[in-house]
């Protein structure tokens, strides 16, 4: 029992309410909830206070193993669906248009192209920077938090898998970007 287990539970609660927020269409409760969720593993994981004798392992090492930290993956990369790629239809004018409409057109297209807000936030749901950067955050935290061979066993067989026919696709490039995150926060230490 006791404030680890307590605090285990509102995780484990947050994390059930987070694919619910994330449909929402206001951007500040999910950044909220995202960040809350990363202040939550944090302490579980022992965080910063584990050095000092804290609360210790949440023993991300053990009850944090390759099944909880499935269920933490199941309901992430609902969360990080990507948008559909956006696809560029050009309209060509008729013959006649001045060489000069035409390179302001390309030059206006061009700019467009070079910084897509779908390539800033690709994600369907989470649309703004300070939800995404929340999102990336809670994401290196886990990655500090889980042994890294559990995350590669987790997300490898998603981001290989072959693409699903039909209706179903498979969280491919949400499993990469997910693992990338948390490679990140294996790689920064912690903060």
């Amino acid at each position: 029992g006791g404030m680890p287990h307590v605090l285990s539970a509102s995780f484990e609660g947050q994390l059930g309410r987070l694919p619910q927020v994330a449909r929402a269409a206001a951007e500040p409760p999910k950044a909220l909830a995202l960040r809350l969720l990363t202040s939550q593993l944090e302490l579980l994981a022992g965080g910063p206070a584990a050095a000092e004798g804290g609360v210790g392992e949440f023993a991300v090492t053990s009850q944090l193993g390759a099944s909880r930290l499935g269920h933490i993956c199941c309901v992430l990369l609902p969360v990080l669906r990507f948008a559909p790629r956006a696809v560029a239809i050009e309209q060509r004018k008729g013959r006649h248009a001045t060489r000069l409409a035409s390179a302001a057109s390309a030059s206006a297209r061009l700019s467009q192209l070079q910084t897509p807000s779908s390539l800033l936030h690709p994600f369907a749901d989470l649309r703004d920077a300070p939800t995404v950067r929340a999102m990336a955050e809670l994401c290196e935290t886990l990655g500090r938090a889980a042994p890294l061979e559990h995350l590669v066993h987790t997300l490898l067989p998603v981001a290989a898998a072959p693409r699903s026919g039909g209706g179903e696709r498979a969280s491919r490039r949400e499993a990469l970007w997910l693992l990338g995150r948390c490679v990140v926060g294996v790689t920064s230490g912690p903060r």
